[in-house]
C-alpha cells in the first residue's frame, strides 16, 4: 500500500491507536458487514464470496433504510437529492 500511495502521489492519513470512533461511520459500516455476513457465512470459493457480498451490498444500498438518512434507503437518498439539485438548476 505504501508503494502504490507514493506512486499515485497519495498521501495516507491513519487514525490514531486506539482511536475508532475518528472514522466512525467505516467503524460501523466495517462491523455491521462483519456480523451479518462474514461472520455468517463460509465461503467455498471467491465465486461464493463475490456472490454473497454483490448480494448483501445491494440490500444494504437499495432495501434497508439508514437512520443516518432520516429511514431512507442510499438509493432513495441518492434520488431525492439528484430530484432536489434538477429541480433547482430549472429554477436558476
Amino acid at each position: 500500500m505504501l508503494g502504490w500511495a507514493a506512486q499515485a502521489d497519495v498521501e495516507l492519513h491513519f487514525i490514531d491507536p486506539g482511536r475508532p470512533m475518528q472514522n466512525g461511520s467505516v467503524e460501523s459500516f466495517n462491523g455491521r458487514f462483519r456480523d451479518e455476513l462474514l461472520n455468517e457465512h463460509v465461503f467455498p470459493t471467491i465465486f461464493h464470496a463475490r456472490s454473497a457480498i454483490e448480494a448483501w451490498r445491494i440490500d444494504y444500498n437499495r432495501h434497508r433504510p439508514h437512520t443516518s438518512l432520516a429511514g431512507l434507503t442510499p438509493a432513495e437518498f441518492i434520488e431525492q437529492h439528484q430530484e432536489t439539485a434538477n429541480s433547482r438548476s430549472l429554477v436558476a
